[in-house]
């Protein structure tokens, strides 16, 4: 007896497998002698079927869903329906199997039961029926998605351009659509300072879609934006609800009616608090763009996320990194050196600090919505750099009892050990930039390379 997979589906969305196996017997003739001639018997060939059909049920935010889902699976003969099988899932994983169903038969899966904080579909979240060829869906697929109905809370700040709360604002956001953008229900609450909190219901989370938000109303004697004051869109990441900036971020600063910019000179550069945790260094303040940069004053305070301050530039001044610096171990060359050792050894090297070194590892990332998953590897830069910049012995931003101290004191002793071997040819690819704060001698200084 042969057997024959006929067909095997994968969805693009999740899991489906939907596998219709046909076993044809092969014919088989028993030839019988009989006086003066043959006598031939003939076996009609049996066909039978298998029927298989498996669904995996998830979230419109990609988290896990905790708790039961109950499902039940209906038979369709004309006007008469049957449940074919029902049951609760209690698994982390949700998926459900069924087997045995008819050929040319119409089935309708529907949720029964959906843990507190998720909307139950009312209608079949899937039909389908199986024919010769294969599974054949008439509506849905084996990736069944349900909705979370619990707020997802957005925080931005708005400031004039002297750092002070401005209050009240309005606010609208806007989500994708086909066609265009049209706007979501929100609230948007201000808290202490210069805070607002934006509520939105998580069933209106979509991904692949382009979020914008706009200030609608401000006090009479601040400039309303004409456009959207930071755009973004939803990630899962390690089944952890994230949010990507693609313009603007969670900072906005307001011009008072006939205010105007003042210009920066072509070496001075705001610094600020990038929205992913970062120093930042940028001709335009937008904490969701800007070149990477790292402190060199470890004792010195920095903007607080949503403000700003003008630094001067200096492009490779041995002098400027050295007046810098807070408490250097070294002298003014083997500062510049070692610094661009660690640049050039960091660099050359990230792949193996984020995996060997477990600076990639989810606890160095996860603790926040907008942490890229190599900041391990920027913090460990940092602390290395501080080594030198202030003589520091221990890391600075990473506590004893915390997990993932002893990881990064091992990654940065290794980049202080292994980055003494790049060569002084390789360090001519680096160029170190030094910033220093120019209107707020208590702000910290910092570079980029």
């Amino acid at each position: 007896m042969n057997k024959k997979t006929l067909v095997k589906k994968l969805s693009s969305l999740l899991i489906i497998l939907a596998i219709l196996i046909q076993m044809f017997p092969i014919s088989t003739y028993a030839q019988e002698n009989a006086t003066r001639g043959v006598r031939t018997r003939h076996v009609r060939s049996l066909r039978t079927a298998i029927t298989y059909a498996k669904f995996q049920i998830v979230t419109n935010t990609g988290v896990p869903i905790n708790g039961q889902v109950g499902y039940k699976l209906i038979e369709v003969n004309g006007s008469q329906e049957k449940v074919f099988k029902d049951g609760k899932l209690n698994t982390s994983n949700k998926e459900v199997e069924f087997t045995g169903m008819k050929l040319n038969t119409t089935y309708k899966l529907f949720i029964t039961s959906v843990p507190p904080g998720f909307d139950r579909p009312v209608l079949s979240v899937a039909e389908f029926y199986f024919d010769a060829s294969g599974i054949h869906f008439t509506k849905g697929n084996g990736g069944v998605v349900i909705t979370q109905n619990t707020l997802e809370i957005l925080r931005f700040t708005v400031t004039n351009t002297s750092g002070q709360p401005v209050k009240p604002v309005t606010f609208e956001l806007k989500k994708e659509v086909p066609g265009g953008f049209v706007p979501l229900n929100i609230t948007a609450k201000a808290e202490g300072g210069n805070d607002y909190s934006i509520e939105i219901n998580k069933r209106d989370i979509e991904f692949g879609k382009t979020y914008k938000m706009y200030i609608t109303s401000v006090p009479n004697q601040y400039q309303l934006p004409t456009t959207s004051i930071s755009e973004f869109h939803f990630t899962n990441e390690g089944g952890k609800l994230y949010v990507r900036f693609t313009k603007g971020g969670t900072s906005t600063e307001l011009k008072k009616v006939g205010e105007q910019d003042k210009p920066l000179a072509a070496n001075e550069y705001y610094g600020f608090m990038g929205f992913d945790g970062e120093l930042k260094v940028s001709k335009e303040y937008d904490n969701s763009v800007g070149a990477s940069a790292f402190c060199f004053r470890s004792n010195d305070t920095f903007p607080q996320f949503g403000d700003k301050a003008v630094y001067t530039e200096y492009i490779n001044d041995v002098d400027a990194l050295y007046r810098a610096a807070q408490n250097p171990r070294v002298n003014k060359k083997e500062l510049y050196d070692v610094i661009r050792q660690i640049c050039y050894y960091c660099e050359t090297h990230k792949d193996e600090l984020l995996t060997d070194y477990h600076l990639g590892d989810p606890g160095f990332w996860n603790s926040a919505n907008n942490l890229e998953k190599d900041f391990g590897y920027y913090k460990a830069m940092q602390e290395a750099m501080w080594y030198y910049s202030n003589s520091l012995n221990d890391l600075k931003d990473y506590n004893s009892s915390s997990n993932e101290y002893y990881k990064m004191k091992s990654a940065v002793s290794h980049i202080l050990s292994e980055s003494k071997n790049v060569s002084a040819e390789e360090m001519k690819s680096v160029k170190i930039k030094t910033y220093i704060a120019k209107d707020r001698p208590r702000n910290a200084n910092h570079i980029r390379h």
